[in-house]
């Protein structure tokens, strides 16, 4: 069993035992993980188009069709879909980078 740690109450004040914590620590479901983001990275240049379709070196972006068709997938409901996209699309350019893509997949 986990032995008392002694320790003050935080304003320097008697030392009091406290009890090392046992717990798991819980999983962030907002936070990406590494083999997440990477699996988006590999996704993103299957739905990403150039910028400027006269300019294939353009940078490449996912725009509003290709994500609907992507993120309709989901399951999740328009309205949602649409939050997420507010969300994420920031500046607001009404196109995904990269990262972008990344965050709106994660969520």
């Amino acid at each position: 069993a986990p032995q008392p740690q002694p320790t003050t109450n935080g304003v320097g004040g008697p030392l009091q035992p406290v009890m090392e914590s046992t717990t798991l620590t819980v999983h962030d479901p907002y936070s990406v993980t590494p083999q997440e983001l990477s699996r988006y990275e590999q996704l993103f240049p299957s739905y990403a188009q150039p910028d400027d379709p006269n300019n294939p070196s353009s940078g490449k972006y996912v725009h509003g069709a290709a994500a609907v068709e992507l993120f309709s997938k989901s399951g999740m409901d328009r309205e949602s879909l649409k939050a997420i996209w507010t969300m994420v699309d920031q500046p607001v350019d009404n196109k995904l980078d990269a990262l972008e893509f990344g965050l709106a997949m994660h969520l």
